[in-house]
């Protein structure tokens, strides 16, 4: 009966009523619309294992948001230029044209190109994306003005889950600060131009690999109750048997339940050795093969954690199991870093990260799993 009480106990501190302990005015700095999804959990009996989300091809757009006027037909018959200034290359091609290039602040290559035919247009745009600048032209005044990166708008389906892996992933290539209209479905961000054609592979990728991985997960800090408090007596009690595997990483120790075990159980167990505070509880969604970043600090309850961080890069195999690597960081640096595979529906769980700052206090983070199947429309 007690391990019952502990049970629900727990169930009610980590569910989203335990966001009214926030301190308001921390609540509201940390709000954003993407807080209803992200800060929250559901236990499996709530959702299927798998979903499915129809997608269409022409729902995914990624354009240069920069204002350009035509450039004038102009016919290239052969054009060379050796070891000059990006610039100067184009100026020297544009002056016919009588068209005054200028830059904008920033480093630009130095570039060789040999005999380049075409239109004009096509020829600037071959060099531009040889030397990785952008440009845009301004017809009344003349002039072409280069950058060395440019806003983009990423069009989306309309659709949360999509929309939150898209922003997931390009936080994991560490891309610019993005800003994200959910209710246009759009994604906008300042790039060079090899984060451009990144964001153009990420696009692509949810046609070709058809799947989303689905990570919730709760962070909570561990007080021992005593000096004889130790994980090998917990995983004891709970049973040796109802693990998987186990894998000593960098900071911890992760561990994977067997099929139909919750997790939960695992930390109630533990609640007999350990004061267990939650501290935050979020989920991010990663496309197949690609790693994602997500600052689970913004769903902290405790200040402390706000620059706590998840990294994961899983690539689904047989729709049963998937190859993970899964970091934590802070702003300092990585705490914690575990390569492994698992069962789609097996629970997992890091244990014994400590805490820079608090002497024989642990981290403790739970993971579930789940996936999205992506489904191309007319299939």
């Amino acid at each position: 009966m007690l391990k019952l009480k502990y049970f629900f106990f727990l169930s009610c501190l980590v569910s989203l009523c335990g966001y009214a302990t926030m301190n308001t005015p921390d609540a509201v700095n940390f709000f954003d619309l993407e807080m209803p999804m992200r800060c929250g959990v559901r236990d499996f009996k709530e959702q299927e294992l798998a979903s499915t989300v129809v997608l269409n091809p022409q729902d995914f757009i990624v354009r240069i948001d920069a204002q350009s006027d035509p450039l004038p037909r102009y016919q290239v018959n052969s054009f060379s230029s050796r070891k000059q200034p990006v610039a100067v290359t184009i100026q020297n091609l544009l002056t016919e044209a009588g068209i005054q290039v200028k830059s904008e602040e920033g480093v630009y290559p130095v570039v060789s190109v040999k005999s380049l035919k075409g239109e004009l247009s096509n020829v600037l745009e071959e060099i531009a994306q040889k030397t990785g600048v952008f440009y845009t032209y301004n017809s009344e005044n003349k002039i072409l003005t280069l950058t060395p990166k440019s806003q983009v708008v990423v069009q989306l389906p309309h659709n949360r889950q999509v929309m939150m892996a898209v922003i997931d992933a390009i936080s994991g290539v560490r891309f610019a600060p993005i800003m994200a209209d959910w209710e246009l479905y759009q994604i906008s961000l300042i790039v060079n131009r090899e984060e451009l054609n990144k964001l153009r592979q990420l696009m692509a990728s949810f046609l070709k690999d058809r799947y989303l991985l689905l990570a919730q997960m709760n962070l909570y800090e561990m007080h021992p109750l005593n000096a004889n408090s130790h994980w090998n007596q917990i995983i004891s009690d709970f049973g040796a048997s109802r693990f998987a595997s186990s894998r000593a990483g960098l900071g911890g120790t992760l561990l994977v339940l067997k099929s139909g075990i919750n997790v939960l159980q695992m930390v109630a167990k533990a609640m007999e050795n350990y004061q267990v505070l939650p501290m935050a509880q979020g989920q991010m969604l990663v496309p197949s093969g690609w790693r994602v970043h997500f600052n689970l600090g913004e769903c902290a309850l405790n200040r402390p954690y706000e620059k706590l961080s998840v990294s994961l890069r899983s690539k689904i195999k047989d729709k049963k199991t998937s190859q993970n690597v899964l970091s934590i960081d802070t702003k300092p640096g990585e705490v914690a870093f575990f390569d492994f595979s698992n069962a789609l529906d097996q629970e997992a769980l890091v244990v014994g990260v400590p805490v820079p700052g608090k002497p024989n206090v642990e981290l403790l983070l739970t993971l579930k799993f789940s996936y999205i199947n992506l489904i191309k429309k007319g299939e």
